[in-house]
């Protein structure tokens, strides 16, 4: 080899016998040193790595935040700009922050929290809706002249605790509730008529954006429930989203592990919010497994369901409402147990094993209505105004889940034929026909003089006009037999009444309110069902009706499907010929084997509903709608009732039944 001194010359060492150093060195005198290998650069460390990794993560992180902030500043801007969403002076996007002193910020509770912090940063509603501190307070305290506000203390979905979910923790704690509160309140705020729709565009996008996030907690929970029961209005019925909302709030409470008893060590009110929710989503599951015959998500044996019938009284804590949420939950588990034992198997059972049925679990609603009645009574909050108005509902309830039953045994009795004599029809016709007059009566005698009705859940208009349409058919030749002069007289009375009520602007927020389409379905189909000859001498009054019913043939377009199924082998029921005198003189009802099935299922009935025409002129809805002692009916300012299409693209029938997937408490 070679020294570095000669590898430099490109020549080998020559060395003297016995040294060490060359004879090249030696004459010039250098060191004599062998030639290495370059020293390499020192390999990063792990941690190194790790660092630079870390930091070129927070550098995209940071970009991708910057790209977010002004897609969503664009979204909102174009939300803003719409017509729907008219802002007044404040349009456009404004930092809440900017206009206020700093005395205002440091005095407000609500934002108490970051004066003087940058980091922390309040809700997009607040920030780009300019929502002052009055106007947050105004929401969540928006009814305050009632004895309950519009959401802790509900009247009709009672999944907060006034004492816990308050403005200036959740503004802070759960941003995601905070803005669906308010979102879900500004329909009915009129002080800003127009922010709703923008609200609840800030509601679902804060939604879209929780469900992304690995976060997860109770008041994320019940921000996902109550978006599901209070939805926004759809142009169709197939654009709502209430079903993914519920099962997201489902999945999550499964995953916070709400389906099992708290523990003792968790604050006592904590304990009771997640018990409250976890009971809620219950009956939300089994709500909308009621109404659409689906197979519920939640077990149906689930254990604090099952144990809830004492659960309000365990606490001093508890909600004076959280009765009422124990009997809605007792009601669900009869219902889902009557759909377990249809299911048993159904296509093997015979016609007259489901009346039987039918009947069985319309005793059993009727002796547990009458239990939780006594104990309603026996409670010490009973004469509150909440507690009477839930016990009112309860009963709505109660008297609509009975029709349920007895409707599916009502359709299996006529299919073998039933008599006006019969012991099937006086089980099931008549506590059929008991019990939707009932429910009809309760809301236009109790709910409606209270003046909530106009907050109601969407879900109680859906029940009433079910019962309403139930009644109807009643009405029909063939089922003349059935009921005499004077209940057919009583049917066109609560049914006009009923009409009314739902079409009053007591009631009804704006034509596509869902009190509204049914007002308005329930008017053709009574037009269809029903003709009327007034006395000249009854002062208009419908107790002065005399009741022709009309033969099934001159029945037409889509009201006269109801209760028909459309079945293509059988065809519509208007191809079929009733014989209108043959049912009024026989006294056996039996259908024919050529007649389409009835199907009185809820899904076939809000599909019928979303596909009713409404092209009736101004003038003719009027008449049909004024009324001694009610407010006028509803009309929106977008219509135009020569067309029948709404000036915003819309169509009148399109606008479809947003509570249709809601709860029913």
């Amino acid at each position: 080899g070679a020294c570095v001194h000669c590898k430099s010359l490109k020549v080998r060492c020559e060395f003297n016998p016995g040294e060490n150093v060359c004879q090249r060195c030696q004459a010039g005198q250098h060191s004599c040193v062998g030639r290495r290998r370059k020293k390499r650069k020192e390999a990063p460390s792990q941690e190194e790595l790790q660092e630079r990794s870390f930091a070129q993560d927070r550098h995209i992180k940071s970009l991708l935040q910057r790209l977010d902030q002004l897609k969503l500043e664009h979204r909102i801007n174009s939300w803003m700009r719409s017509p729907q969403s008219n802002l007044d002076h404040r349009s456009g996007v404004v930092n809440i922050f900017a206009s206020w002193s700093v005395s205002e910020v440091f005095c407000n509770p609500y934002y108490a929290f970051c004066a003087g912090s940058s980091s922390s940063l309040p809700p997009t509603i607040v920030k780009y809706c300019a929502l002052l501190p009055t106007e947050i307070v105004d929401l969540f305290d928006m009814y305050v002249d009632f004895p309950a506000s519009f959401l802790w203390r509900d009247p009709y979905f009672s999944v907060l605790d006034p004492e816990y979910h308050t403005a200036a923790r959740l503004i802070w704690s759960s941003p995601f509730l905070f803005t669906v509160i308010c979102a879900v309140a500004a329909r009915h705020y009129n002080k800003r008529p127009n922010f709703y729709s923008l609200a609840m565009e800030f509601a679902k996008d804060a939604a879209g954006k929780t469900l992304i996030e690995p976060l997860k907690s109770v008041d994320i929970c019940q921000a996902y429930l109550i978006l599901s029961v209070y939805p926004e209005p759809k142009k169709k019925w197939a654009d709502d989203r209430s079903w993914l909302l519920m099962g997201v709030a489902f999945r999550m409470a499964h995953d916070l592990g709400l389906d099992v008893p708290p523990a003792d060590s968790m604050d006592e009110r904590e304990r009771l919010n997640r018990t409250r929710t976890w009971l809620n989503c219950f009956c939300v599951d089994g709500s909308y497994a009621t109404q659409f015959g689906k197979s519920s998500l939640i077990s149906l044996n689930d254990y604090l369901a099952r144990c809830s019938g004492n659960w309000y009284m365990l606490s001093s804590l508890n909600q004076p409402t959280d009765i009422h949420l124990c009997g809605y939950v007792h009601l669900i588990t009869v219902m889902l147990d009557f759909q377990a034992a249809l299911r048993d198997p159904l296509e093997n059972k015979k016609h007259a094993d489901v009346v039987i049925i039918a009947i069985e679990y319309d005793q059993k609603l009727s002796q547990d209505f009458e239990s939780w009645n006594r104990r309603f009574a026996e409670d010490p909050n009973c004469l509150e105004p909440i507690c009477q108005y839930r016990a009112a509902t309860f009963h709505l309830i109660v008297a609509y889940l009975r029709l349920v039953v007895l409707s599916m045994g009502f359709q299996n009795a006529v299919k073998s034929g039933i008599s006006r004599h019969s012991y099937v029809v006086q089980q099931a016709s008549k506590q059929s026909l008991y019990s939707a007059s009932t429910a009809i009566q309760i809301m236009t005698e109790r709910l409606f003089p209270s003046g909530r009705l106009r907050y109601a859940l969407e879900s109680y208009f859906l029940f009433v006009a079910f019962s309403a349409s139930f009644l109807l058919n009643l009405l029909r030749s063939k089922f003349h037999p059935l009921t005499d002069e004077a209940e057919k007289r009583n049917i066109v009375y609560i049914v006009q009444k009923l009409i009314q009520v739902l079409g009053s602007s007591a009631v009804a927020v704006d034509g596509r309110h869902t009190p509204a389409l049914y007002s308005r379905f329930l008017s053709s189909l009574l037009k269809k069902y029903d003709s009327t000859n007034r006395n000249s001498d009854s002062e208009g009054s419908v107790m002065g009706t005399v009741v022709h019913p009309t033969a099934d043939h001159e029945l037409s377009a889509h009201v006269s499907y109801w209760p028909y199924a459309m079945n293509a082998s059988r065809g519509f029921p208007s191809e079929v010929s009733t014989h209108g005198s043959e049912y009024q003189t026989l006294d056996t009802i039996r259908q024919d084997r050529h007649e389409a099935d009835m199907d009185f299922s809820m899904q076939h009935f809000i599909s019928v509903v979303a596909a009713q025409p409404e092209n009736r002129p101004i003038q003719q809805r009027l008449a049909q709608n004024s009324v001694r002692g009610a407010s006028s009916v509803v009309l929106d300012d977008d219509y135009d009732y020569t067309s029948g299409v709404l000036v915003s693209g819309y169509s009148r029938g399109d606008f479809s039944p947003s509570g249709a997937r809601s709860v029913m408490y």
